[in-house]
């Protein structure tokens, strides 16, 4: 699973909730969202992607009272190739993009390090007095956002989030159950099974630990239900790993396939798709 494709596709499915969790003050101050629109096609073609930051990301926001705010989400993976003076280039492009518009710029840090030193937050240049420049983003290292801050929250983006969240290693299973749980309550069931794979990514847990992860749910409120979906996507996996090596053989048909593996010629169709087989 590439991260720039899962920022992008969660940022398509919950442009909302991210700018509840990035700017909680628009709505407050300018009222509900009316409209969200992403306006790739307006923007410069070298910033859609720089060196060292895998997403630029524009979403524009229209509120009830009649204003507009663009928010550049920028995806960093690591702290080293962060560059302050190309983001501020690339909010001047937006700005000049989008001229009359608001454009808050945000990067949001991956790295699961501890630093030891935090990158660069503002950018100045002045002239004795007076100030030339005085350029500032929004900054969001997950790492720095404890699970337990998250915990009440009816954001789904956090829940899927969670495993990049800090917390105890020891607690990585039991995290992982309540971010399936949590996410199940907020979102319908296409959506909860499409991001319960991003959890799963996220986590990084061994066939062994998804397996003590199915017991953990066993005791849990809503639990058993979840279990019974993870057992059973646990199964789908097998067979499309199964079906997508014997594709890559090319000795067996795809109707001989979807007999040994009991997959439909439909699905193997877009294994093969998938997986440029």
């Amino acid at each position: 699973m590439n991260n720039d494709v899962d920022f992008q596709e969660i940022i398509l499915d919950f442009p909302e909730h991210f700018l509840r969790w990035l700017v909680p003050l628009a709505e407050k101050l300018w009222g509900p969202i009316c409209k969200v629109a992403f306006p790739r096609q307006s923007m410069p073609q070298g910033l859609l992607r720089r060196p060292g930051r895998e997403l630029d990301f524009p979403v524009r926001y229209t509120f009830a009272r009649r204003r507009t705010l663009i928010v550049l989400i920028a995806h960093c993976g690591s702290k080293s190739v962060f560059n302050i003076h190309q983001v501020a280039h690339d909010t001047l492009e937006a700005i000049e993009a989008f001229a009359g518009t608001a454009v808050i710029p945000v990067v949001i840090f991956t790295d699961d390090t501890k630093w030891r030193k935090d990158v660069d937050r503002q950018l100045q240049n002045q002239w004795f007095t007076e100030a030339c420049l005085n350029f500032r983003y929004h900054k969001v290292k997950l790492k720095e956002i404890t699970v337990n801050s998250i915990q009440e929250s009816h954001n789904p983006v956090l829940h899927i989030l969670t495993p990049l969240l800090d917390f105890p290693p020891e607690q990585r299973m039991f995290r992982t159950a309540q971010a399936y749980l949590k996410l199940r309550e907020l979102v319908e069931e296409d959506q909860f099974c499409k991001y319960a794979d991003y959890i799963d990514h996220y986590a990084q847990l061994t066939a062994d630990e998804l397996e003590r992860l199915e017991t953990e749910l066993t005791y849990q409120e809503g639990g058993p239900m979840l279990r019974d979906y993870l057992e059973e996507k646990g199964q789908l996996k097998e067979k499309n790993e199964t079906a997508q090596r014997l594709l890559k053989m090319g000795v067996l048909s795809q109707e001989q396939i979807a007999e040994a593996t009991q997959l439909s010629v439909d699905q193997l169709r877009h294994i093969q798709s998938q997986h440029k087989i």
